[in-house]
């Protein structure tokens, strides 16, 4: 017995010494940084933020990759199918890693299988916005605005994350809102502000400065909690409406199988690199907040958002093909 012991606990050490050897090594040669959406888009903009600084701390060039298409899925896919050694990663969103799957019967990757979350780098709230001419200052008076006004409350939304948010809020609520879909922020926004629909519920990047100048009114955010970029603003539970959670963030994944060693490493140098001042005034003038945490928290929260999506998702009977 002392023989097995001391051969088990030898090859603990050799193990705990190899993960150490390979972290220091870690990187020897340039790391993508793979974004599945074109250049300038929230997803990329975060990725050059923190990519810039990983470059630094890691002393390798940190080189973004842009594979639009597909909501995402082109690149996510990719990277899936790249080697596990932490040279190819991805910045993936909340769309592509929680939405997707529960929109999609069949869908070319699993992020909870075919990934290791590193950490979540940002989150965001969506917010709930209508034009000034709408007769609502609050979330209560808007559900009873449509419902006061049956099938005549469209919405406009950019992608099917911000489309289930509109679903949940009907099923919540049983206020019946109408999906209008538009191809990006920008044009979802534009066309409340333009009076082609009512209202929004969309990503505060792409709304806050509209909101700010009085273009658009918000009456609510749709995390649990406030958020620092409009702290005034109520959330959807604050305004009366329970269990209502939905935000959006982009996470830095790795290809299932990476070494524990590398993802440890890091996950400590991209939590530092969130914690200085200067990247969080960086990613609040884009209007999102850095988050952070560890890879098993991370995990719980894609784990916890699949599950909810899902339910949402399937009551509204949404799917893509």
């Amino acid at each position: 017995m002392n023989t097995t012991f001391t051969k088990v606990a030898a090859a603990l050490v050799f193990c705990t010494a190899a993960g150490s050897a390979l972290a220091q090594a870690y990187p020897s040669k340039p790391i993508r940084l793979v974004v599945g959406f074109p250049p300038g888009g929230g997803t990329d903009v975060v990725a050059r933020i923190v990519g810039a600084k990983l470059q630094d701390a890691l002393g390798q060039p940190v080189i973004i990759e842009n594979k639009a298409g597909g909501s995402g899925i082109i690149a996510t896919e990719f990277v899936a199918r790249s080697a596990p050694d932490g040279y190819t990663l991805i910045v993936g969103g909340s769309n592509a890693m929680a939405v997707n799957p529960v929109l999609y019967a069949k869908l070319s990757y699993d992020p909870l299988k075919d990934f290791i979350p590193i950490t979540n780098l940002i989150q965001s709230p969506l917010i709930v916005a209508v034009h000034p001419s709408v007769p609502a200052n609050s979330v209560q008076e808007l559900i009873a605005y449509a419902k006061a006004n049956p099938g005549k409350i469209n919405f406009s939304s950019a992608n099917a994350h911000t489309q289930l948010a509109g679903e949940m809020f009907s099923q919540k609520t049983g206020a019946r809102i109408i999906h209008v879909p538009y191809k990006g922020g920008g044009p979802a926004v534009s066309a409340v502000i333009a009076g082609e629909v009512p209202m929004t519920i969309i990503d505060g990047g792409s709304a806050a400065s509209q909101i700010k100048a009085g273009q658009l009114r918000a009456l609510a955010v749709t995390t649990a909690t406030r958020t620092s970029v409009l702290p005034d603003l109520p959330t959807m539970q604050e305004s009366g409406v329970p269990d209502f959670d939905i935000g959006t963030w982009f996470g830095l994944f790795a290809p299932a199988g990476t070494p524990s060693a590398i993802v440890s490493k890091l996950n400590a140098e991209v939590v530092g690199i969130l914690n200085q001042p200067d990247t969080r005034k960086r990613l609040a003038a884009i209007s999102v907040e850095p988050a952070g945490g560890t890879p098993a928290e991370f995990a719980t929260r894609i784990r916890n958002d699949i599950a909810r999506f899902g339910a949402a998702a399937k009551a509204a009977n949404m799917k893509a093909e």
